[in-house]
């Protein structure tokens, strides 16, 4: 019996440190390390507490928020464009995430931006007629005038050569173009929007699994 107890709680304990891990891997280098005050906070959250949508960090310099994760799949299912919608006391900011570091090289109009990268050009798809798209939807969504729209690069990104009409930023620049918002929210019109906009995406969710 006491063997079977010290098998069964062993196989809980390397369940967990798997998870852990695997989540580990997709938390280090990304947009998450700016947002969270670090892996242990973004772990709780997501595993436990089931809710990224709130930050200790962004709480303690910023006040009150919300955060909301929207991403653009291909047909195979996966990911190419991501945003992440904060809604905060000094207005909205929506970003747009690029994972990809190197010299990256576009214009707005453009299908495709170009990386050069370890002598290597590779090419990802565009997100600025996208952006915009997505703005204006949350926007209708929320009632909201204005959401100031952000490209988000690592900071290992040479983005200098870009030739673009949104601002871009480091992902470790984050506390500072929320810090320079020019609007105003109350904890009242915060809570509205994220509700808004979680209801529209929980709507999309059951009409996909019909």
């Amino acid at each position: 019996m006491e063997i079977f107890f010290y098998g069964f709680f062993g196989v809980i304990i390397f369940s967990m440190g798997l998870k852990a891990y695997q989540d580990y891997k997709l938390y280090k280098g990304s947009f998450y390390t700016i947002l969270y005050s670090g892996f242990v906070e973004y772990y709780f959250r997501l595993r436990q507490r089931k809710d990224l949508s709130q930050s200790d960090w962004l709480k303690q310099e910023l006040g009150e928020h919300r955060i909301i994760f929207n991403s653009y799949l291909d047909q195979n299912g996966i990911p190419v464009h991501n945003f992440v919608t904060i809604f905060h006391n000094k207005g909205a900011h929506m970003f747009s995430v690029i994972h990809s570091v190197g010299e990256i090289t576009g214009k707005d109009k453009d299908k495709y931006w170009i990386i050069h990268r370890d002598k290597k050009t590779y090419r990802i798809p565009s997100t600025s007629a996208l952006l915009e798209q997505h703005i204006e939807t949350i926007k209708k969504q929320t009632g909201i005038q204005h959401i100031e729209g952000v490209l988000m690069f690592p900071n290992a990104a040479d983005f200098s050569k870009m030739k673009t009409n949104w601002k871009t930023n480091k992902y470790g620049e984050l506390l500072q173009v929320l810090q320079s918002g020019t609007g105003t929210m109350t904890t009242m019109e915060i809570e509205a929007c994220f509700s808004k906009c979680t209801e529209n995406l929980n709507k999309k969710k059951k009409e996909g699994k019909k």
